[in-house]
């Protein structure tokens, strides 16, 4: 809910939660953007894909 800081402590706390939802939300972008980028990649045959079972196989060795 907002309002108003009754004082010094209460804005930097309003402020500080506030920086940090804007941060999750950018860091959202980023990592969708990011996939956005990979996937595209995949699509074009610049990436190799792994199955499930391929890197479970690697693992055990």
């Amino acid at each position: 809910e907002k309002g108003y800081a009754g004082n010094q402590t209460e804005v930097i706390r309003q402020a500080l939660l506030n920086y940090d939802r804007e941060i999750e939300e950018e860091e959202v972008i980023l990592v969708n953007r990011g996939i956005g980028v990979e996937m595209e990649e995949f699509k074009k045959g610049k990436t190799k894909a792994y199955s499930l079972a391929e890197v479970k196989r690697e693992l055990r060795k």
